[in-house]
């Protein structure tokens, strides 16, 4: 075993163990250190042999918690098919927000060779947490995440990307990290909109949404909104229920209350912006509660609707390409995969587009 180099010595010491099942799916491989002491090597040398038994699907790295043998090894031969695993976490997904980033990024994995794994987080910190050791024990090479709403900073998140393991926020980003992002411009689409929105006529405008702060999406809309419309400010901004998965009948009674009290006190407003498709619902229903008639009494706008009709759409509404988002993403976090370029601080904000519905006077 002279001529063998000494990493591949302890390859071959883990590759036979796990061949012959005295390693089992799940087993811990030593830390470094113990297999320094073991092997008396230095440390790059063993990180030379676990780095090759990663790379030959034998183990799975967990930043900070070590190296497993993966579950997938087929004993009988000490083979282990290789399948190349990209992890996808959203918030939720419906007619409205999510449906076509998720086929937009399986399509395209599909395309490069990749498998997807997809995780919900139903917009709970908990969750995302548990869905990102998931998917990092199941093995895939890198994860797309849409952050959850008001999640400023995340640790785990931030030490995960810094232990050099290829994560690309899509949507919702974390302001002042360098992880790569793929994002609406929210923040030109909603200047636009309230631009057209005061050339049409309209003169009292109210912003309706949850609280924006936090949530990168909703920060740039509202932002965007009061660049152009600088008048007295007459806005909701602290629903619950757009950031609850499970709606209850007490969170959207609160809700329309809060819109009606707005439009009770300012029954000048003529126009609504909804931050969201469910705040434009909310707000329509909270209108028609108080005999007030859309478009002839107050016009709504909003971000997104049903993907199948938005040619034909009810709602105004601003169209996100969620389509490019997802292939951008993807064609982001395989690059950093297959380190042919440098990711970090990379940001791309791509243009959105206006729809004109049934909830507004042509704008």
């Amino acid at each position: 075993m002279k001529n063998i180099p000494l990493y591949q010595q302890i390859y071959n010491y883990f590759h036979d163990r796990i061949k012959t099942g005295v390693l089992k799916a799940n087993d811990k491989i030593p830390t470094e250190k113990e297999l320094m002491e073991k092997f008396l090597v230095s440390r790059i040398t063993v990180k030379n042999a676990i780095n090759k038994l990663s790379e030959d699907g034998y183990v799975t790295r967990i930043p900070g918690k070590g190296s497993f043998v993966n579950a997938e090894v087929n004993v009988q031969s000490g083979v282990l098919p290789k399948k190349k695993l990209i992890g996808l976490v959203l918030c939720d997904i419906d007619y409205t927000f999510g449906i076509e980033i998720l086929t937009s990024i399986e399509t395209e994995l599909t395309n490069l060779g990749y498998h997807m794994i997809f995780k919900r987080t139903h917009e709970s910190k908990e969750s995302e947490l548990q869905a990102l050791r998931d998917l990092i024990a199941l093995g895939v090479e890198g994860i797309i995440i849409q952050t959850v709403h008001g999640e400023i900073y995340s640790d785990d998140v931030l030490r995960i990307y810094l232990s050099g393991f290829p994560i690309v926020f899509i949507d919702r980003h974390m302001e002042k990290t360098s992880v790569p992002v793929v994002t609406t411009n929210n923040y030109q689409s909603s200047k636009e909109m309230t631009r057209r929105l005061l050339q049409a006529g309209y003169k009292h405008i109210a912003f309706i949404s949850s609280d924006p702060s936090g949530t990168s999406s909703l920060e740039k809309r509202y932002e965007g909104f009061r660049s152009v419309y600088n008048k007295k400010e007459t806005n909701v901004l602290d629903l619950e229920t757009p950031t609850t998965r499970f709606k209850t009948k007490e969170n959207v009674s609160s809700d329309l209350e809060k819109i009606k009290r707005l439009f009770q006190k300012h029954p000048e407003i003529d126009c609504i912006f909804a931050a969201e498709m469910f705040v434009a619902q909310l707000s329509k229903s909270a209108l028609k509660q108080l005999g007030l008639r859309t478009p002839q009494d107050v016009g709504i706008v909003t971000f997104d609707t049903d993907i199948l009709n938005s040619k034909h759409a009810y709602f105004t509404h601003i169209r996100q390409n969620q389509a490019r988002m997802g292939k951008e993403a993807v064609q982001i976090l395989t690059s950093s995969i297959n380190r042919r370029e440098t990711q970090r601080n990379k940001k791309i904000y791509i243009d959105a587009d206006i729809y004109i519905g049934k909830t507004t006077i042509e704008i």
